[in-house]
């Protein structure tokens, strides 16, 4: 993709990099404030088979 070129919506989705990129930093920042703050934090796993 040329540089000039604007990523539609669904080509952002469509290949995830930068979806999956901005969720993990947003995840690691929002677990870093609730520790500063010294709030719990709860995980809920859920398994599939």
């Amino acid at each position: 993709m040329s540089i000039t070129a604007k990523k539609t919506i669904d080509e952002f989705f469509s290949e995830g990099k930068e979806i999956d990129k901005a969720l993990k930093q947003a995840v690691q920042r929002a677990l870093l404030e609730h520790k500063k703050a010294g709030n719990q934090i709860t995980l809920y796993f859920v398994c599939q088979r």
